[in-house]
């Protein structure tokens, strides 16, 4: 009887721990809406992607603001529809509505660009009005607006995670610093090689490898020591990190973020995606210790290792279809 409780309780554990995988991985492109202003005119570029759950939104602007163009089309080459306005602006500086409508919403990144500077804001789905910040240049808004996105970016960017999850089975605990350390690194030169073109890859070969990666590490959790193909992970965390950073810059370039902004959005983002890879470690030990520490780790990894790997196959053929 004892056999069979622990059987159904490793079985509850392993379904829970894998429930936000199960969901779509892809992350969610958001919303931007860069504001220019010189003088009283302010030309204002709004851009959404075609995502049915992240395309429901509006953006109304002050009605003392009086419209000299406007301009749509749709990008199929980014799949966004892009607004153009340009407007002359009074004194009196009325708000911004954010209209928006569907379950499943992003942050909409706002840029304002004036003779004061740049400032960026990262907004959630529950603001509904906006004010401009013209006469001020908040780096500190700009900076905790990043980490924010980019804590969010790591926690539902569930392939990075379930590959975070398997080197925590395939490495002693004395070198798990080491190889998330390496990890972090490897993603973080890539990351920035990426944001400023000096290299650059096409993002849907990038994320169908960074599923083949994570389908790799699955298959070494089967075999036992002997028997896998290498003895140095933190050389491997090290290098597939490399790759993963290309999946994270590609969120930067989808936002637009503005030139003279984008080493502090860089770093900003970063220290987020940083934080949120320190959580979900931190919750994936705490958990094994609380309710495996007398349960042999080599059994949980083969057994973790059919869910990660199957549905990292599946993304893997998902994104190897998308290509072409």
């Amino acid at each position: 009887m004892k056999v069979i409780q622990n059987k159904i309780f490793q079985f509850v554990f392993t379904f829970f721990l894998l429930i936000p995988f199960i969901g779509i991985c892809h992350e969610t492109i958001s919303s931007s809406l860069e504001l220019r202003k010189e003088n009283e005119i302010i030309h204002c570029f709004f851009k959404t992607p075609l995502n049915t759950n992240n395309s429901d939104i509006q953006i109304k602007f002050p009605d003392n603001w009086s419209e000299i163009s406007s301009s749509s089309n749709l990008n199929e080459k980014e799949k966004t529809y892009d607004y153009q306005h340009v407007f002359r602006i009074s004194d009196e500086i009325l708000p911004i509505k954010i209209i928006r409508s569907g379950e499943h919403q992003s942050p909409l990144i706002i840029s304002v660009i004036s003779s004061f500077g740049t400032q960026t804001d990262v907004l959630k789905p529950d603001v509904t009005e906006w004010i401009l910040p013209f006469g001020s240049n908040d780096s500190m808004s700009t900076f905790s607006s990043f980490t924010f996105l980019g804590i969010e970016h790591i926690l539902i960017g569930f392939d990075h995670l379930l590959f975070v999850l398997a080197l925590l089975f395939l490495i002693k605990r004395k070198k798990l610093i080491w190889a998330i350390s390496a990890f972090t690194v490897a993603h973080s030169i890539t990351l920035t090689a990426s944001t400023f073109s000096l290299i650059e890859l096409p993002i849907a070969v990038v994320e169908a490898l960074i599923a083949f990666s994570v389908v790799l590490l699955a298959v070494e959790m089967i075999k036992t020591k002997d028997k896998q193909i290498t003895k140095n992970y933190i050389q491997m965390a090290f290098l597939f990190g490399l790759l993963h950073g290309f999946g994270f810059a590609s969120v930067l370039s989808e936002l637009g973020v503005p030139g003279n902004n984008i080493t502090l959005a860089l770093l900003a983002f970063n220290v987020g995606v940083e934080i949120g890879q320190l959580v979900f470690v931190t919750v994936i030990l705490s958990s094994l210790y609380l309710f495996f520490r007398h349960k042999s780790i080599a059994l949980i990894s083969k057994k973790l290792s059919y869910p990660i790997g199957g549905l990292a196959a599946f993304w893997f053929i998902e994104r190897v279809i998308d290509i072409f």
